[in-house]
């Protein structure tokens, strides 16, 4: 459990995305009821002590959203007439996508997120998220900053207008260096989809940023160190502004969890360090053989995109001399055999 820091207080129950829950929708039920109609109100949670609006309290509305099992069921909470403060919005925003990617693939992602950019109450949580972005803390940040990457890249329903980039932009600056590991691969991983956020981000974020990686650098789990690199690869900002000890830190951290990775992190992470010199330039023969042995252990569970990215990233890697071919050849034989299969 990661205590509290610069103020958060209590955090509730949905703020902390699961790691596995944060992919694209592994893990979760496999169909989705959306915006279905006719059905009665929200689920109901367990009490808590009166604060704020109606509806029994913070902790009761934090279970509602928790507990929420359809997109319906979060937009009702919208124009419920309860008061929702920081905690409240960045979780309902948490829960938001991860109800709306429960369907079965991309076309039903999109489908909710056409429903969503005509719906009134969704552009309604977006105000609220304005309203609050001042006092977000770090993991409601992140989480926030995570829920609309999803909603603009996998859902296209993009929310994020100059106003509210500005004040993204803004809370990177102020919260950077408070995050935790999952915290800071999350909101890379989301400013690598937000191009207006990232445009937003000063000097000073990314600074901020790439010294929380670097500070995080030796807690990451596969998860966070696969989306941390994939992030940096594609935001030249954030990228130039890691120092050599970070990127250090980094590539130690992707040897040191290669041997847990699942397919779609040894692929993000092989393509990242094809296309980050200075970080492939940091990684060790040693770590070299534990990602290689990652790509063979998972080369029969990756999806064709997936071979495709670590092929490529290989045949990269050994052509700038950073690879040897003794180590890529039995990553690329394991490989081609699956997409023969």
């Amino acid at each position: 459990m990661v205590t509290p820091r610069d103020g958060e207080g209590k955090r509730w129950g949905d703020a902390l995305l699961s790691r596995r829950d944060a992919r694209l929708g592994e893990g979760l039920p496999s169909c989705s009821r959306g915006f279905a109609a006719g059905h009665g109100g929200t689920p109901s949670g367990g009490g808590g002590r009166g604060r704020g609006g109606g509806g029994g309290g913070a902790a009761h509305l934090n279970n509602e959203i928790s507990g929420a099992g359809r997109v319906e069921d979060i937009l009702k909470l919208v124009t419920g007439g309860v008061k929702l403060d920081h905690i409240h919005v960045a979780n309902a925003m948490n829960k938001l996508v991860r109800v709306a990617k429960r369907g079965p693939g991309e076309p039903s992602w999109k489908l909710e997120g056409n429903r969503l950019r005509q719906d009134p109450r969704f552009a309604q949580l977006i105000d609220l998220v304005r309203a609050q972005c001042p006092s977000f803390h770090a993991r409601q940040g992140a989480n926030v900053l995570h829920a609309l990457g999803v909603l603009d890249a996998d859902l296209g329903a993009a929310a994020v207008d100059d106003q509210l980039a500005a004040q993204l932009g803004e809370l990177v600056e102020r919260k950077a260096r408070n995050m935790n590991p999952q915290e800071v691969a999350n909101s890379l991983n989301a400013l690598s989809k937000l191009g207006k956020t990232a445009a937003a981000v000063s000097p000073t974020g990314w600074a901020g940023l790439a010294e929380a990686a670097e500070r995080t650098a030796s807690e990451m789990k596969p998860q966070d160190i696969g989306n941390t690199l994939n992030a940096l690869c594609k935001l030249e900002a954030a990228a130039a502004a890691v120092s050599p000890a970070g990127w250090a830190g980094l590539v130690e951290a992707a040897g040191r969890t290669a041997s847990e990775m699942m397919p779609q992190e040894i692929a993000n992470t092989l393509n990242a360090l094809s296309k980050l010199e200075a970080a492939a330039a940091a990684v060790s023969a040693t770590g070299w053989a534990g990602l290689a042995e990652a790509a063979e252990r998972t080369a029969s569970e990756m999806k064709p995109q997936e071979v495709a990215n670590t092929l490529n990233a290989l045949s990269k890697l050994e052509k700038s001399g950073l690879l040897l071919t003794s180590t890529r050849c039995p990553v690329e034989t394991h490989l081609t055999a699956t997409t023969s299969l």
